[in-house]
């Protein structure tokens, strides 16, 4: 098989090298551009699997960029390199559906494990089904119907958007604790109308359940001051959900980790003892006490 292609793009020399270096030396191969138009035209001639791009740049941005060479490309995934919260950025990523936002500084290791999980995520998908289906825990076959891509697809795919929208906005600096406690809430209440429709097969409250998924994903590319305040302050204790909101903003909760944090959140940690993978991710998002 032959090795990924990844398009790296970074006005910085030093910071080229050195993304460009780290993902080489993990056997891929990489191509290097300075700006958005250099990419440009390295995509008119080689197919990509991921571009790992920085924002801001002269010239066109890396959002927009990500955008104009998925016109060329739409099977392109993204991985967004960033020193700076701009809401601005952070909101068209997650519009276009950006694949994982890394804040610098990261570690090469931040970087391989992202590219890894992006351009490997039928494999991660299985992996997390393996995980969930030997719990012996009767919750978890929810997570079984979410890791099962013809179960279910149009709400699968509803919710994973809802679901990525707000892990990019937590990492992104997009939301602050409050607005993604929030949202977060909103979540685990459709997550549980989910159970209830695995139970019943309702097909109105499935389609309910996409219209909200749909809805968050559509407010979160979209918001406003305004929007934010109104939603609340979310149903979690605050202290809690910021152990969560910190883990995902340090790097340690990935997109698909993030996909199990609502049905993990309503587990009680002890009924996870005979799944010790569960459960050492269960602690990572949520503590001990949680």
């Amino acid at each position: 098989m032959s090795a990924k292609s990844i398009l790296v793009v970074e006005d910085d020399p030093n910071m080229r090298e050195e993304v460009s270096e780290t993902l080489e030396d993990e056997g891929y191969e990489v191509a290097a551009a300075s700006c958005v138009d250099e990419a440009l035209v390295l995509a008119r001639r080689h197919q990509f699997d991921l571009l790992v791009t920085d924002v801001r740049m002269p010239g066109s941005d890396g959002v927009d960029g990500f955008k104009a060479l998925k016109q060329l490309q739409p099977e392109l995934r993204c991985i967004i390199i960033s020193g700076y919260s701009d809401k601005d950025a952070s909101s068209r990523a997650i519009s276009i559906e950006v694949n994982e936002w890394i804040a610098k500084p990261f570690k090469g290791a931040d970087l391989i494990k992202a590219a890894d999980r992006v351009l490997n995520s039928g494999n991660w998908a299985a992996h997390y089904l393996e995980m969930v289906q030997k719990a012996p825990v009767t919750l978890i076959s929810t997570a079984v119907s979410l890791f099962k891509r013809d179960k279910n697809a149009k709400l699968n795919k509803a919710r994973d958007r809802a679901f990525l929208a707000l892990h990019t906005a937590i990492r992104s600096n997009y939301v602050d604790a409050r607005t993604a406690n929030a949202f977060f809430s909103r979540l685990l209440e459709y997550d549980r109308g989910y159970r209830e429709f695995l139970a019943t097969n309702d097909e109105d409250l499935k389609n309910q359940l996409i219209s909200s998924y749909i809805s968050d994903f559509q407010m979160l590319a979209a918001m406003a001051n305004s929007q934010a305040t109104s939603l609340g302050s979310g149903d979690i204790p605050p202290t809690e959900f910021r152990f969560f909101y910190n883990a995902v903003q340090q790097k340690k909760v990935t997109v698909d980790d993030f996909k199990l944090s609502t049905i993990l959140k309503d587990i009680d940690i002890n009924e996870l003892g005979q799944s010790p993978d569960l459960y050492d991710l269960r602690q990572m998002m949520w503590g001990k006490a949680a």
